[in-house]
């Protein structure tokens, strides 16, 4: 606890970022509020801990980038920007629990040991005896405090030659080898019923001086993801945000302008409307475009009005070459096939009449929302053969591997861990794995 406030009380979150894994008592959960602390991970964060492990080998090669670019160290980094290289220090509470609970993660820490501190990475780890270290971590380490033991023969384990210097039995006294071996008070910040309210008043002093500056989250997969979080984002109809890609942990976005018809399906119907719902949210944002639902039940003459309007369009943009004064419109289809059934086949030829004179620049799309069992009914007709690009688009939930509609690089092993709270995004034959938006009413229930 001393060590933590004390660096948070001399240094700015611009120069340093601090991440605490406490396995221990949990009570470095105090800090979690400081703008210094990017974050406290328990021992049940799984996600927070591999997720760090990455943040820090990224960090790692973006520092060493920029000290390589400035001349090698971080002095001239100084000299040649104005400001210091942002360090970060990593605090593991209990590394025989990590030890335990995260073995995958030690050759990652091995690695971030011996590499970091050049570039501004530093770890301190408390354990109650030396061998809970790994050796291949351990010899990465180069300061060692130790505070009360239970036998001398325990000093000797980790500084070797203590000289015959061992702690006094008093509260916080330890021993530190440099040259020599010496004996140290460790500091209380105060008494110790008055922690945490002290903790938590500097906290917010600190926020208060250094307005709009904090270390930066970790990164992780939200349990629901809603249309909410993108409210306040400034969009486009070429770039709607649709999820979060699951590995870098970064928002994907979606150009429902591309293309004349674009397909959202999944294996079940139920699966699509709750992503689809947020899409219309956040395409109704948009100013300047109209954005329609067309559900199943729609008459022959709603049709001809969308129709008429493609016609127009058409007619003028032969011309003209020009659409600078159409604007967007965007319908959402839903299950095309039941629609087909129900307008009959006059209905039926309009609509594809419709869509294989439309051009993609005169600004109206229409996005297919089905499942594959019905999609596939109409996937062989000529309007979607020449109007969507089955390269193009997304697919939710599982059963990708049982579908041939859509194409993407996705490999059938992949393909088949797909969970149903996550999409494909298909771009030109890509295909990102992304956790998709979920909307839910007030009840939350799936809309």
């Amino acid at each position: 606890t001393t060590f933590i406030f004390d660096l948070c009380n001399n240094y700015s979150p611009e120069y340093l970022n601090l991440y605490v894994m406490d396995f221990g008592t949990e009570i470095l959960q105090m800090f979690s509020k400081a703008p210094q602390v990017g974050d406290v991970i328990l021992s049940s964060d799984g996600e927070k801990v591999v997720r760090l492990m990455k943040m820090l080998k990224n960090t790692l090669k973006t520092n060493k980038k920029l000290l390589s670019e400035a001349g090698g160290s971080q002095e001239l980094y100084f000299k040649s920007t104005g400001h210091p290289i942002q360090n970060t220090v990593v605090i593991i509470n209990n590394f025989a629990a990590l030890n335990e609970l995260y073995e995958d993660v030690l050759e990652d820490i091995s690695y971030l040991t011996r590499e970091g501190p050049k570039y501004g990475i530093f770890f301190i780890f408390t354990a109650s005896t030396g061998s809970e270290i790994k050796y291949r971590i351990a010899q990465n380490c180069a300061q060692n405090y130790v505070l009360q033991m239970n036998d001398k023969s325990d000093y000797v384990s980790v500084l070797g030659n203590v000289e015959g210097v061992y702690p006094s039995k008093l509260a916080g006294r330890g021993i530190i080898k440099n040259e020599h071996v010496y004996e140290f008070q460790t500091a209380r910040i105060c008494p110790d019923e008055e922690l945490q309210e002290l903790v938590k008043f500097c906290c917010e002093q600190w926020t208060d001086k250094y307005i709009g500056l904090e270390a930066k989250p970790i990164a992780v997969i939200p349990e629901i993801l809603t249309s909410e979080r993108y409210t306040n984002t400034a969009l486009n109809p070429d770039s709607i945000p649709v999820g979060i890609e699951v590995t870098e942990i970064e928002d994907v976005t979606f150009d429902f302008t591309n293309n004349v018809v674009t397909p959202i399906f999944a294996k079940d119907f139920r699966r699509v409307w709750p992503f689809v719902s947020g899409i219309l949210k956040l395409l109704s944002q948009v100013d300047g475009i109209h954005v329609e639902m067309i559900e199943e039940s729609i008459t022959e003459e709603n049709l001809i009005d969308i129709f008429n309007m493609v016609a127009l369009r058409n007619n003028q943009y032969k011309k003209t070459h020009n659409n600078s004064s159409y604007n967007r419109y965007f319908y959402f289809i839903k299950k095309p096939g039941q629609m087909f059934d129900n307008l009959g086949s006059k209905g039926r030829s309009i609509f594809a009449e419709m869509t294989v004179k439309c051009e993609p620049e005169y600004n109206v799309h229409f996005i297919v929302c089905d499942d594959f069992n019905s999609a596939k009914k109409y996937a062989a007709e000529e309007w979607f053969k020449k109007r969507c690009d089955t390269s193009t688009g997304i697919w939710i939930g599982d059963g990708f591997d049982e579908q041939y509609i859509l194409k993407s690089d996705i490999t059938l092993r992949e393909a088949r861990t797909m969970k149903n709270d996550l999409g494909l995004v298909i771009k030109e034959g890509e295909a990102f794995k992304v956790k998709i938006i979920c909307d839910i009413d007030e009840k939350g229930e799936t809309v």
